[in-house]
């Protein structure tokens, strides 16, 4: 018996001999009280490779193994044949076969089928639609349990200073959205309606504030209240990855409840209403957080990657939110909203270049730094707004960069 080699997705293995199979796809009409039929061609049968193929040798084991994973392995693989040559095929049917009194050899029946082309384009989920979705879900969640569980304590100046404590850092958000826009004055071709927007988003912020006491009457409103606040900064807040960290610093006042008074019961029931409105603020910025991830425009993997880890820190920490557990709805939509954002941003990473650290020996233009490092002036804009370099004809020497590895 000769032995000739062959290979299946770079595994070797050897044969012997060689068929074959296709023909036309036919489809045969015949007609009532008609002698006659009529075969309609539909064109060419798909080319079938049946292939026995050996794996022999002190370390057929392996081979054997090497093989089965490779026939097992979904997509079309190139066979190499020393018949058929070099063609694209999926493995239709594999079995194997090992006896005993022939040991250091595996025989296996393979089918292989011509993989030609692929007519209909691949789809595939927008998964950005599905993180907006689930934060939705976990914002209605989030207002229909403290709507649900908010009953108004004797005291109320304690909760009047938080939302009000939260409003300001609404406005303190905002304010820095707006000194952002002004720094772009040239950038912008309706620098004015921007800026009115922020005008109109700070009184909104300014009216929770002085509606405070009020809203703590019906917690339907200052739910929906609060909502609206945190989406109108959301909405402001940019398309780079800063912007992530503008939303998620609208719970940097929320822990007010940490150091309140249980000196008696009002105040032990103060608190309790301190903490719900904490975990409503939580639950929806967190909601909020994937929502603007969705609309951050990565450059590089290491960006996208921290946003991700700081998403998950802060979905944990609603989940183990101090003394009040979550319901059962809210759970379920922020493992909900969690999984989608992490599927969304991994597959964004798999696209992105990394960031790498580099230091120029001595002062030069960024046009000329671009140009050494990627032949592509037009990228000087990159490495200034990157490391923040205050005059872009001189890089600073001797100092840290961050620059794209590609």
């Amino acid at each position: 018996m000769e032995f000739r080699k062959a290979s299946f997705r770079g595994v070797e293995f050897e044969v012997t001999g060689r068929s074959w199979s296709s023909g036309r796809r036919n489809q045969l009409h015949e007609y009532p009280d008609k002698d006659t039929p009529y075969a309609e061609d539909l064109g060419k049968k798909a080319e079938n490779y049946p292939v026995t193929a050996f794996v022999i040798g002190d370390d057929y084991a392996a081979k054997r193994d090497a093989l089965r994973k490779a026939c097992l392995q979904k997509g079309p693989g190139t066979l190499v044949h020393p018949d058929y040559g070099s063609v694209s095929v999926l493995c239709d049917a594999i079995s194997v076969r090992e006896e005993v009194d022939k040991q250091g050899m595996a025989v296996f029946e393979l089918t292989f089928v011509e993989a030609g082309a692929q007519a209909i384009p691949e789809t595939s989920i927008d998964m950005s639609d599905s993180v907006l979705s689930s934060a939705s879900a976990l914002t209605d969640a989030a207002r229909n349990g403290f709507v649900s569980g908010f009953s108004l304590s004797q005291g109320v100046a304690g909760l009047t200073s938080l939302v009000g404590t939260i409003a300001d850092v609404c406005t303190s958000s905002l304010n820095a959205i707006g000194s952002g826009l002004e720094y772009a004055e040239g950038l912008r071709s309706d620098l004015t309606g921007a800026m009115n927007q922020v005008v109109d988003a700070v009184a909104m912020a300014n009216d929770l504030k002085s509606s405070a006491e009020s809203l703590l009457n019906t917690p339907d409103a200052l739910a929906a209240q609060l909502d609206t606040v945190f989406s109108v900064v959301a909405s402001m807040a940019g398309t780079s990855p800063d912007s992530f960290n503008t939303v998620r610093n609208l719970t940097s006042q929320s822990n007010a409840s940490a150091t309140a008074s249980v000196s008696n019961d009002d105040a032990k029931a103060e608190k309790l209403c301190m903490q719900k409105i904490e975990q409503l603020t939580k639950q929806v910025v967190v909601a909020k957080e994937a929502e603007i991830i969705t609309q951050i425009e990565f450059d590089n993997a290491d960006d996208a990657s921290s946003v991700l880890e700081n998403f998950v820190a802060d979905t944990e920490e609603v989940e183990l939110f101090e003394d009040i557990e979550p319901s059962d709805e809210i759970m379920q939509a922020l493992r909900t909203t969690r999984e989608n954002v992490v599927e969304y941003v991994r597959e964004i990473i798999l696209e992105l270049p990394r960031m790498r650290t580099i230091r120029v020996p001595e002062h030069m233009p960024s046009r000329v730094l671009a140009y050494d490092l990627y032949e592509d002036l037009d990228r000087a804009d990159e490495i200034v707004k990157k490391n923040k370099i205050p005059y872009p004809a001189f890089v600073p020497a001797g100092k840290d960069l961050k620059v794209l590895s590609e």
